[in-house]
C-alpha cells in the first residue's frame, strides 16, 4: 500500500504563522505575545493514516519557531486496530466521523496527552505538499544520501527539487538503517529548506495562490480568509523567524508481533516545558503505555533518554545512516 507522507506545514506553517501574528481581541488570546501551539497532520492517500504528526509552537517574543515530530508508530492507547498514534484519526473516519470531526477528536487527544492548548489544527495531502513547492519554484534540499526518487538516481548533496520530487523525498526510507525514525529526520532536513527557501522566493502573489490552489487539500479550524489576510502579513517577518527541530524522545519496540514507538516521560517532559506552553500534565490518561505491560510501561517511566535539537545550521549537514548496497 502506497502511503503518502507529507511531513510538511506548507500549509499548516503558513497557518501557524499567520494566526499566531494575529491582534487578539477575546478573553482567551489576550496576550499577543503569547506562544501558540499548531497540529499538523499529513494524511495517508488510502487509508486516512495520519503517517506525519508534529506538534508546531511559534513564540512571538522569542521569534522562534519549535517542531517536535511525532513518529507515526508512538504507542498511544485508543480505539484503534494496533494502538498506534498514526490511526486515531483514520479509526474516527471507519466510525463515520466527518473529517472535521475526526481532525477535532484527534487534536483534543493530543492536547490532553502532551499537556498543550492548540490554537488550530491542519490535516493535508501530498497535493497539498507539492503545491507549495511549485508554488516557489522548487526547493534546495541537502539530500543526506544517495537516494532514488521518482526513477532518478540522486547524489548526496544539495538539488533543487519539485512538489514530485520532494513528495518522494519525504517518503523516502528504504535505504535508512533506521527506517521511518531515519525518514524522520530526513524530514526535519526538508523543512527547513523549505522554510529557507520561503525567505527568498515567496512573494505575495505566490502566497496568495499557494493559499488557493491547497484549500481543497486540507482539513483546518483556521478560517482561509484569516490566513490568507495574515500569510501576508507574516511574510514580511519570516527573515526574523528562526526554528528548532525536534524527535518525542523514545525508542523503538518489538512488541506482539508490532514495531511501536515508546515515548520517554522524563526527557519529553524537559523538551516540552523548554519550548512549548507545556500545562505540566503529561499524558494524565497514560494513553502512552499499557497498564501492566511492563517492557512498555518501564520504558515510559523509568528511563531519562538522550534527545537532540536541531537548529536550521545543524540541518544543512546532518547524516542519516544508510544501509550498505
Amino acid at each position: 500500500m502506497k502511503k503518502l507522507l507529507t511531513i510538511f506545514l506548507v500549509f499548516s506553517m503558513l497557518l501557524s504563522f499567520t494566526a499566531c501574528f494575529r491582534r487578539r481581541t477575546d478573553a482567551v488570546d489576550a496576550d499577543a505575545d503569547a506562544p501558540m501551539v499548531f497540529l499538523c497532520a499529513g494524511l495517508d492517500e488510502a487509508a486516512e493514516n495520519t503517517d506525519v504528526l508534529f506538534l508546531l509552537s511559534l513564540d512571538p517574543s522569542a521569534e522562534r519557531i519549535s517542531v517536535m515530530q511525532i513518529p507515526r508508530d508512538t504507542y498511544f492507547r485508543a480505539d484503534t486496530a494496533v494502538d498506534k498514534i498514526n490511526g486515531v484519526y483514520a479509526a474516527s473516519r471507519c466510525r463515520g466521523e466527518s473529517a472535521e470531526r475526526a481532525l477535532s477528536l484527534l487534536s483534543s487527544l493530543v492536547s490532553e496527552t502532551f499537556s498543550v492548548s492548540l490554537s488550530g489544527s491542519v490535516a493535508f495531502t501530498a497535493a497539498a505538499l507539492r503545491a507549495a513547492v511549485d508554488a516557489m519554484g522548487g526547493v534546495a534540499v541537502t539530500l543526506p544520501s544517495d537516494i532514488e526518487l521518482e526513477g532518478t538516481r540522486y547524489t548526496a548533496g544539495t538539488h533543487l527539487l519539485s512538489g514530485k520530487e520532494a513528495e518522494s523525498f519525504v517518503r523516502y526510507r528504504e535505504g535508512y538503517v533506521m527506517g521511518d525514525l531515519g525518514r524522520v529526520d530526513a524530514q526535519k532536513i526538508f523543512l527547513s529548506a523549505f522554510l529557507r527557501r520561503a525567505r527568498t522566493h515567496l512573494r505575495p502573489a505566490a502566497l496568495i495562490q499557494m493559499l488557493f490552489s491547497m484549500r481543497e487539500d486540507l482539513i483546518t479550524d483556521i478560517p482561509i480568509a484569516r490566513a490568507l489576510s495574515l500569510g501576508l502579513w507574516a511574510h514580511a517577518h519570516l527573515s526574523s523567524l528562526s526554528a528548532v527541530f525536534f524527535t518525542l524522545p523514545g525508542e523503538p519496540l518489538l512488541y506482539n508481533g508490532h514495531w511501536y514507538y515508546i515515548a520517554n516521560r522524563e526527557s519529553s517532559i524537559r523538551l516540552l516545558s523548554e519550548y512549548f506552553p507545556f500545562g505540566g500534565g503529561f499524558d494524565g490518561a497514560h494513553r502512552l503505555y499499557k497498564e501492566g505491560e511492563l517492557a512498555q510501561e518501564n520504558i515510559y517511566s523509568d528511563k531519562n533518554f538522550p534527545y537532540l535539537v536541531y537548529t536550521e545550521e545543524d540541518l544543512s549537514s546532518l547524516e542519516i545512516q544508510t544501509k550498505k548496497e
